[in-house]
């Protein structure tokens, strides 16, 4: 223990008010979580399965994120934020977002976003509401997926995970670009897009 106290009286002062840099963060939304428990998209996905995947795929590649809430006043110390379904939101927390990107930002953001406002009141103006500029598209149509669909063409060589599954926007691209599409001969309806908006790029 004299050793080990030794050893901290000298590494002491290099280690006050020593923080983490994470450069990740998920962002959370604990109204849209709450709301969406009300208006479920499935009986087996929900907020937190969605901000759960989120993570485990920073997990597998060894990028330790901070959680940070919607409304946080520095999200721009991030490079990549991760928005799960950001369903019921204020308009200025959707337009941190937007700002967020515009400034340089990186985000990947979840189906069901910038639907309802912080009152879980369907806003009226089209689906994503005020995330239209940013994210790139709008739509009017959705629906459930009874089972997964093959996705087209395969960007990220997946292979038999390249597949869309529970919940489908039927997105109409204003500037995005579409990554990948469900193969469906009806429904041919964009999965994945990129949107470029200021110096930064929504996903």
């Amino acid at each position: 223990m004299t050793q080990v106290a030794a050893e901290l009286k000298k590494l002491g002062p290099q280690l006050v008010n020593l923080k983490k840099d994470n450069k990740f963060a998920i962002l959370v939304n604990t109204d849209s979580a709450k709301a969406l428990s009300y208006m479920p998209v499935s009986d087996k996905v929900n907020y937190m399965t969605v901000l759960q995947q989120m993570y485990n795929a920073l997990y597998d590649l060894n990028v330790e994120p901070d959680f940070v809430r919607a409304g946080d006043p520095s999200p721009s110390r991030y490079k990549v934020l991760l928005v799960p379904p950001l369903y019921s939101a204020s308009d200025q927390e959707l337009q941190q977002v937007s700002d967020y990107v515009k400034n340089g930002g990186q985000v990947v953001m979840a189906f069901k976003s910038g639907f309802t406002n912080e009152y879980s009141t369907v806003r009226d103006v089209m689906a994503p509401g005020l995330l239209r500029d940013v994210a790139g598209f709008h739509y009017q149509e959705f629906t459930n997926l009874a089972e997964p669909e093959r996705l087209t063409p395969d960007p990220f060589n997946v292979g038999d995970q390249n597949e869309g599954s529970v919940w489908q926007e039927f997105l109409v691209p204003d500037t995005a670009e579409v990554v990948a599409s469900f193969d469906d001969p009806y429904w041919h309806f964009p999965a994945i897009t990129r949107n470029r908006y200021g110096s930064g790029a929504l996903t």
